[in-house]
């Protein structure tokens, strides 16, 4: 009775975040794209996203009544986690006739003002310049230009959510938005009407109290409810995710967001040699801090300093200062006599290096970093090396985390220290040096969102779990560095194996020939008849308990993410990708032999698991 009672019941699962849909649907799950009004006692209705051009997406009501995806211009969408875009399958529109598919392009200006902020789509999903867009666990769309994380939002149009064109803007402050004043791009929240967060049920062993779980699938794709399994792949350096069906152009299966995966590292040197540690290269003894003199007397105290400003007025100034107020970094810009706007540094005339703005009254939104070396300062604009502003700075006189300024709106002035560690071990002596080397170690490497850089995801000693028999690679010393750890779909063709010894990271390195193997467990929604050389079906005809469904659902929410920067304190490496200067600084490492780890920088949210 229990059961039967049950099956009338649909669930849905949420993170954190209290929304009406889901944060994510499949291609099986298709369903309609809303962005959320803001809960402030408004009763105004959600608005559904359409595509009536190549111009634009449009959020309005006009589709909101009928079936769902009905009406001109009206879509289905959902998020290819193979390719990392999103797709959307709409009715004909004022530019098409006919069903047809598009996505959503990259934006092509950082600059949150004007038709450039737009989001435009394309009916060719292969097409280079289609975004690699997500939606966060609290419903915000994104994807990155650069370094810069970029939000979807529907803007504030005379104080209040209204129809209109989605716009991307900038994810972090500061924010200007002179079309639409007060808009905050982090404010507009999306969710899918349907989705893999709402499950039916239905009885399937009475006696076991088990039962089986489906999606809902939206009517107009003529999709039966999608049916809850359990794809295996077999152990493999590339599982071919791509392949898992037997037929690749008809039905196949939706993989969730997240899989359960375990690594092994296997390297062709002997595992003894490979942990073992030689003192007589301690990294440590070498350690040299710039800024520094003899072994107690700290000169230079900070790694970085970052002025960033809402805007400027022509003409204005910034100027880095010495600890002693004397000028160390001077930059003018002006209005020159043709009416453009020029720069200078330390007097020179350099190019314009911010964004040109619409005149020369008001400029845009800025940010500039000095990272500070023995005798250069290194300059950086919005997140961009720009080595023609770089300039020397006289050595052995500190830097003051200090800017002047003239003519800006909003200025603000932040720093970074230099590493904490290597300061600390600079000035010790040889024998405690010893005591805090870091060991040698295995890392398993995920992309970092947005970044074409790699973080630390899963480190591990060397040998330290050995699996019973491998039979495949057996010219290689494997050893176990994870197992059963969530790691989302999309982000599993993008790790790699790396090995730390003697104050170098080794990756890639044809003398130390790493292989990382994976094994996935993945759920997945749909009927497709799968490739029995590449995934196998291990879901139980006798339906699941709810104990291992909500478990499901549970690992959906939670995964491995690499590692954040280590450019941020107390590491203040001065590159992400540096990683035999991050590992030195206790990033992520192993120290004296492996005894413990020293330190780790993770995630807003995230949970350090040992």
């Amino acid at each position: 009775e229990e059961l039967h009672m049950m099956s009338y019941r649909v669930l849905q699962a949420t993170y954190g975040f209290a929304s009406e849909g889901c944060s994510n649907a499949g291609r099986r799950t298709a369903s309609p794209l809303y962005v959320a009004m803001p809960s402030n006692g408004s009763d105004a209705p959600d608005l559904m996203l359409n595509i009536r051009s190549l111009s634009h997406v449009w959020a309005d009501q006009q589709t909101k009544a009928g079936s769902p995806g009905t009406g001109t211009g009206a879509c289905l969408w959902w998020f290819d986690e193979r390719e990392r875009k999103l797709k959307a399958e709409c009715n004909s529109s004022e530019t098409f006739s006919g069903h047809f598919q598009a996505c959503l392009l990259q934006p092509t200006s950082t600059d949150p003002d004007g038709p450039d902020a737009r989001i435009r789509i394309t009916t060719n999903c292969s097409h280079p310049d289609v975004g690699l867009w997500s939606m966060s666990s609290d419903h915000q769309i994104f994807t990155y230009v650069g370094n810069r994380k970029m939000c979807a939002y529907l803007p504030a149009i005379n104080g209040g959510i209204t129809p209109g064109e989605i716009h991307a803007g900038n994810c972090e402050p500061p924010y200007r938005h002179n079309y639409f004043p007060g808009t905050d791009p982090r404010q507009s929240r999306f969710f899918f009407q349907g989705g893999s967060c709402m499950w039916t049920m239905a009885p399937a062993n009475i006696a076991r109290r088990t039962l089986t779980f489906a999606a809902q699938a939206m009517d107009s794709l003529d999709v039966p409810a999608q049916q809850l399994r359990v794809v295996d792949f077999a152990p493999s350096a590339k599982p071919a995710l791509d392949a898992m069906c037997a037929d690749q152009k008809g039905a196949c299966v939706d993989l969730m967001e997240t899989c359960t995966a375990s690594y092994r590292v296997g390297a062709s040197l002997p595992l003894e040699a490979m942990r073992a540690s030689n003192i007589v290269k301690d990294p440590w003894l070498d350690l040299v801090v710039p800024g520094w003199v003899g072994s107690a007397t700290k000169v230079e105290p900070y790694d970085s300093v970052t002025f960033s400003a809402t805007g400027f007025t022509l003409p204005f100034s910034l100027v880095l200062v010495y600890g002693n107020g004397n000028a160390a970094y001077v930059f003018n810009g002006t209005a020159g006599t043709d009416g453009k706007a020029q720069a200078l540094v330390n007097g020179a005339a350099v190019a314009w290096p911010f964004r040109v703005p619409k005149d020369l009254k008001t400029g845009c939104p800025f940010r500039i970093t000095w990272r500070i070396g023995r005798d250069r300062l290194f300059v950086s604009v919005d997140g961009e090396d720009r080595t023609e502003l770089d300039r020397p700075r006289t050595p052995g006189v500190p830097l003051a985390a200090s800017v002047k300024a003239t003519n800006i709106k909003s200025g603000q002035t932040t720093s970074v220290r230099a590493s904490e560690l290597e300061q600390f071990m600079a000035s010790r002596p040889d024998g405690l040096r010893h005591a805090y080397r870091a060991s040698r170690q295995f890392q398993v490497q995920i992309m970092r969102p947005g970044r074409k850089s790699y973080g630390p995801a899963i480190v591990c000693r060397p040998g330290g779990a050995v699996p019973e028999q491998d039979t495949s690679h057996n010219h290689l010393n494997w050893t176990i560095c994870a197992e059963g750890v969530s790691v989302r779909t999309k982000m599993v063709d993008t790790s790699r194996a790396a090995f730390f010894m003697e104050g170098a990271m080794k990756v890639g390195d044809p003398a130390v020939s790493l292989t990382l193997n994976k094994t996935l467990k993945c759920p997945a929604i749909g009927d497709g008849i799968l490739n029995p050389e590449v995934a196998t079906d291990s879901s139980s005809s006798d339906g699941i308990d709810t104990t291992n469904f909500f478990a499901v659902l549970r690992e959906q929410g939670y995964f491995t993410e690499a590692g954040e920067s280590p450019t941020a304190a107390p590491f203040a490496v001065h590159k992400e990708d540096d990683y035999t200067a991050a590992t030195l600084a206790g990033y992520f490492s192993f120290v004296n032999s492996g005894a413990f780890v020293w330190g780790a920088a993770c995630p807003q949210g995230a949970v350090l698991a040992t």
